[in-house]
């Protein structure tokens, strides 16, 4: 979010913006109906309210909480049984969409997305 404090630059700053802000991605390894995966569904929506595309990519397409999910989602299924195998149907995924960022709620996540990000920065030779 940007905070701004001349109101009439608003419209210009969103025009910049527009472009880059066309697609977020939600990382979830289901949909069970628990508390990190209802927020990141509601967070979904509430991002989508403000002209932004949302993918939710998903280890398992299993869990109580598809009927939750905002309509205008776009649902990404890469068909792994376990987080750490999906670190290449994810990778193609990231490099496929190019989302604007790439959202997790559960730490044991975060070890795929450092993993990638990683591998790119040592092939690009990023520090």
């Amino acid at each position: 979010m940007l905070i701004r404090k001349n109101a009439s630059n608003l419209d210009q700053a969103d025009d910049w913006l527009q472009p880059m802000l066309t697609r977020v991605a939600i990382f979830l390894q289901d949909l069970t109906a628990g508390g990190a995966e209802r927020m990141m569904l509601n967070l979904a929506g509430g991002i989508i309210d403000q002209g932004v595309q949302v993918d939710v990519v998903l280890v398992r397409a299993e869990g109580a909480l598809f009927p939750a999910i905002p309509t205008d989602v776009r649902l990404i299924h890469l068909d792994t049984r376990r987080t750490m195998r999906s670190i290449p149907a994810l990778a193609k995924y990231l490099r496929r969409e190019r989302p604007l960022a790439l959202l997790s709620a559960l730490t044991h996540f975060m070890w795929p997305l450092f993993l990638l990000t990683a591998c790119r920065d040592a092939r690009h030779g990023s520090s």
